[in-house]
């Protein structure tokens, strides 16, 4: 398997050194339909955002443009569909992003692809290898986007949840669905447990693969990877919160493959 993963690797190596005029915009397209498509799926009040047609011709735009212009789009995109929901939530939405876009921005901008992935990650399954990749391809600041793009997908989470009490339904008054979304997103001690995982682990993963050991990279993947498993152990014993033990297992062994 380890051979396997590491023939893999050498090939997408040789062949991105060979062609990468090409492969960028191309990647960089994928990731941004991606994200699009995956926003639109999960907080798509906006019925026109929804449209494959949007979403391509958006990501056809990022591809030309530097990462962090794919951040930009990403939260104009997002708010846009909040305020299809509810104008307070659109006005709580665009603060939160504008707060998360500036602490990025001023500490680790050129880590974009961080951001960007984290909530797809998320949506995907497998948030565990956002930390790791951050400790071994980045640094410790990768931990700023990580953390932010945690926050974001929960943030999407709670309004795909209860898109009905935010919009016309149940919770009657502007003060009191700004005031629901944000003690939910404060009292969400999941969040908070996996955005300090997160953290840990990028620092652990970063200052064990720079050690002059043999096979550091190797050793920080497994000890990053036991780190973050232990860390959500933890915080499950919290009243209050929950964590699917195989679904974390399996996360975990997909993520330790993306690694290597």
């Amino acid at each position: 398997m380890m051979a396997t993963l590491l023939e893999f690797r050498g090939f997408i190596n040789r062949f991105y050194a060979r062609y990468d005029v090409y492969v960028k915009p191309v990647l960089k397209f994928i990731l941004a339909l991606i994200n699009f498509l995956l926003i639109g799926s999960k907080v798509g009040f906006m019925q026109q955002l929804r449209s494959p047609l949007i979403s391509i011709v958006l990501a056809l735009i990022c591809a030309l443009l530097p990462l962090n212009a794919m951040v930009i789009f990403a939260g104009v995109v997002l708010v846009a569909h909040t305020f299809a929901l509810s104008l307070e939530v659109c006005a709580v939405t665009a603060g939160i992003l504008l707060v998360i876009y500036l602490l990025y921005f001023r500490i680790s901008s050129k880590y974009a692809v961080m951001l960007i992935i984290t909530p797809i990650c998320f949506m995907i399954g497998i948030p565990y290898a956002v930390p790791l990749l951050g400790g071994l391809v980045f640094g410790p600041a990768a931990a700023v986007p990580a953390g932010c793009g945690a926050f974001i997908y929960y943030l999407m989470k709670y309004l795909s949840q209860n898109t009905t009490s935010l919009g016309t339904g149940e919770v009657e008054g502007g003060a009191t669905k700004v005031g629901s979304l944000i003690e939910s997103l404060i009292g969400n001690k999941e969040m908070f447990i996996c955005i300090l995982a997160m953290i840990l682990t990028v620092l652990v993963v970063y200052f064990i693969r720079r050690l002059s050991v043999d096979h550091s990279w190797e050793l920080a993947i497994g000890i990053g990877t036991v780190i973050n498993i232990v860390l959500h152990l933890m915080g499950a014993l919290l009243p209050g919160v929950t964590v699917g033990i195989v679904k974390l297992l399996i996360g975990s062994v997909v993520s330790v493959a993306v690694a290597f």
